[in-house]
């Protein structure tokens, strides 16, 4: 409905929106059925919420991102980290994930941070740990015997893993003697073009923007989540031209006119969420400005 909105202006489908939402936060325990649902309420959320404070962002996230398999994985199986493998279904027992569901996630919560950045930290070292633990998925990653079917192609992930199956923990293996999941793991397309490596190999370049599907045209935005214990530095790489850095979680400008490869330090424990702005578009986000269409740069005040 607020993607109805997005598109047709008519009030009818915002109004919608808000009902649906405000329904859905008002449930005292997890509503929800399969993951895809819950994450596109965060973005959703998020983004409505820029103008109406009675959204409750932080409820709807903790929805998609609850832990112990409801839906979210936390802990080990048979010594192997499962921190942010995800559940397929609320109906089906304990100690299951897929990889559809695991990987489905990351285009809609990467693009809500464009709105509540607040939630960088969290959706970072919550990505973090996907993209480790999803090798359990495929076939090169994990024992023979600990997969049903080691004899197809490493490419493609296994549909489904199971806490202890065979006397082998943890198992992988598919629903219905599928075995493999090419609908599930064509998503890791999508992680090939929002998810990028930088110098730091447990420090991610995630890209904020490209998924945002309620927004047609936005400055380009990335995530990166610092796990150590320490500040540390990547690079960002500018294309041509010249561009203004801006931090949107402090709102405030960090680095000027600058054109190529830009170092940036992350807090140690922390993130930053970075936006590349043109230099011919400063005095227009110092002006308060749009990061998107119908959003304001300083979403808190127009919130409050």
């Amino acid at each position: 409905m607020l993607f109805a909105y997005e598109m047709f202006d008519d009030a009818k489908y915002l109004a919608e929106a808000k009902k649906g939402l405000n329904l859905y936060q008002s449930f005292s325990k997890n509503p929800w059925y399969e993951i895809p649902s819950g994450a596109m309420a965060c973005l959703a959320a998020a983004r409505l919420s820029v103008r109406d404070p009675q959204i409750d962002v932080h409820k709807i996230v903790s929805f998609a991102l609850e832990a112990d398999g409801h839906p979210m994985q936390t802990g080990d199986w048979g010594g192997k980290e499962v921190n942010g493998l995800m559940a397929g279904f609320s109906t089906e027992p304990a100690g299951e994930a897929y990889s559809m569901e695991s990987l489905v996630t990351l285009p809609y919560l990467l693009p809500m941070l464009r709105y509540r950045p607040e939630f960088a930290a969290d959706i970072g070292r919550y990505l973090l740990n996907t993209a480790a633990n999803m090798r359990l998925f495929y076939s090169d990653c994990i024992p023979r015997e600990s997969q049903s079917r080691p004899d197809l192609t490493s490419a493609i992930p296994y549909e489904r893993l199971t806490k202890e199956l065979n006397g082998k923990s943890p198992y992988a293996s598919g629903d219905y003697g599928s075995h493999r999941s090419i609908y599930g793991g064509a998503y890791a397309l999508w992680w090939g073009e929002l998810v990028k490596p930088t110098e730091d190999p447990y420090i991610l370049q995630m890209n904020l923007s490209r998924s945002d599907f309620l927004c047609a045209k936005a400055f380009s935005s990335y995530l990166y989540y610092n796990p150590w214990g320490e500040s540390k530095q990547v690079t960002l790489a500018l294309e041509s031209g010249s561009f203004d850095l801006y931090d949107l979680s402090e709102h405030a400008f960090i680095a000027e006119r600058k054109s190529g490869r830009v170092p940036v330090k992350i807090p140690a424990n922390s993130s930053r969420v970075i936006v590349i702005v043109p230099a011919s578009a400063r005095r227009r986000v110092e002006n308060g400005s749009l990061l998107c269409d119908g959003v304001p740069v300083d979403y808190q005040a127009q919130a409050k």
